[in-house]
């Protein structure tokens, strides 16, 4: 975890149930490997009820991520 980015529950509150089937995970304001995968986990987290769900993403805010993040987000996204 780098030093200016928000802590596990901060990442993990970006990730949020709409309604049954349906979670919005929004951007980190620092994309990083640790990010990512604070968020994709708290998702695999909501999901594991269901047998199928959707994803809303939600980009307003992001930031572009580095190439280690786009690559976990690549990996992370392919698990689904």
């Amino acid at each position: 975890m780098r030093q200016d980015e928000p802590d596990k529950d901060e990442l993990r509150s970006l990730v949020s149930v709409v309604e049954d089937g349906i979670i919005k995970i929004r951007g980190a304001p620092v994309p990083t490997v640790f990010s990512v995968d604070a968020r994709f986990d708290r998702v695999t987290e909501l999901a594991r009820e269901w047998t199928t769900f959707s994803l809303l993403v939600d980009l307003s805010h992001a930031h572009p991520p580095g190439p280690e993040a786009q690559e976990q987000l690549k990996a992370r996204f392919a698990g689904f």
